[in-house]
């Protein structure tokens, strides 16, 4: 493959057609490589790592397998392969497009193991605490056929790498104004996610996926009440969250910022959970989650029809409180939308 594969882009492998949908582009030192997100006719989703080395191309297919259990030593044993370390290291996110959930810079730490036939792979990302495994297999370079073929059908493709370039473009130009209270407020991105991840009283417990978007979401467990968790998180990030909903055929808590989903509840288990996640992870249709551990007691809904919420006032009070200490403190008001 002499160039780069496009959004949208029909590729054949083994005779199966693929449409590119995604890709992440990787720096390690010297070595670049990219990752495209794939997709067949049944709408089922690969990964194709594409690398140069010494002048040829390597292929590698990955499924994404999130129950794979990895043993943090060497050498471990699945589905009766012994598996051995083969690559390990840490690279950073050159630049991207479509629906891949990253952002420009973002680091992530890899780990590659393989059989003892040398011809299946499993891979082990970090993403900052977030660890996502697939399985795959190399793939000969003749079974690849690149088309010149658009699939056409597919949504437009409205880059995320093209528009953070505008953004920090526009965030320069904000700095050298001494718009301080405006990048302010553009920064705190994920309040409730970086509260809940610092806080002594919530515990990460596991990370859960969106079937339909392959979006993330991290859960949380706690000691506290729903009531005294949500406060808690109110108290966290008053100016920050919009809006809080209740839903009576759930009795969970529901918690929305300009970028987030955070939802508390009680599990099977009668322990109190807390699910957070950007926006991105709701489904557009139904704005529910939809989670892989529906049965492992850490699925829950949220959804935006919910009736409106007791702590209203609570959160004008929280609310109305921080800004008037910032105030007195010599801060000026942010705004956001």
């Amino acid at each position: 493959m002499s160039e780069n594969l496009k959004y949208g882009q029909v590729i054949s492998i083994k005779n199966e057609k693929y449409t590119v949908i995604g890709m992440i582009e990787f720096v390690e030192d010297t070595w670049i490589w990219q990752e495209y997100k794939i997709k067949n006719q049944k709408s089922e989703i690969k990964w194709l790592s594409v690398e140069k080395n010494e002048g040829k191309t390597q292929y590698s297919l990955y499924t994404e397998k999130p129950f794979i259990r990895v043993s943090e030593s060497i050498e471990f044993y699945f589905e009766n392969e012994k598996y051995s370390l083969f690559e390990q290291g840490n690279a950073r996110v050159k630049r991207f497009f479509g629906n891949v959930d990253v952002d420009l810079f973002e680091k992530v730490e890899f780990k590659e193991y393989i059989n003892a036939k040398k011809n299946k792979l499993i891979s082990v990302e970090n993403w900052s605490g977030e660890v996502e495994k697939s399985i795959g297999i190399y793939v000969d370079e003749a079974d690849v056929t690149i088309t010149q073929e658009i699939n056409k059908s597919i949504p437009k493709n409205y880059s995320k790498a093209n528009i953070m370039g505008i953004v920090y473009m526009i965030l320069i130009f904000v700095v050298f104004s001494g718009l301080i209270g405006v990048v302010g407020s553009i920064s705190r991105g994920n309040v409730i996610a970086k509260f809940l991840e610092k806080s002594s009283d919530f515990e990460y417990v596991t990370s859960v996926t969106n079937n339909e978007n392959n979006k993330k979401a991290k859960v949380y467990k706690t000691n506290l009440s729903i009531d005294e968790a949500v406060k808690k998180i109110i108290d966290a990030a008053p100016e920050d969250i919009k809006e809080v909903k209740e839903d009576n055929e759930t009795e969970g808590v529901g918690l929305l910022t300009r970028k987030e989903y955070a939802y508390v509840y009680t599990g099977e288990d009668n322990q109190v959970y807390v699910q957070v996640s950007k926006k991105s992870f709701m489904t557009e249709d139904t704005n529910s989650y939809h989670s892989r551990y529906r049965n492992r007691g850490y699925y829950r809904t949220y959804r935006r029809t919910s009736t409106s919420s007791n702590y209203s006032s609570y959160l004008n009070s929280a609310r109305q409180q921080s800004i008037n200490s910032r105030k007195s403190s010599g801060g000026g008001t942010s705004s956001g939308k």
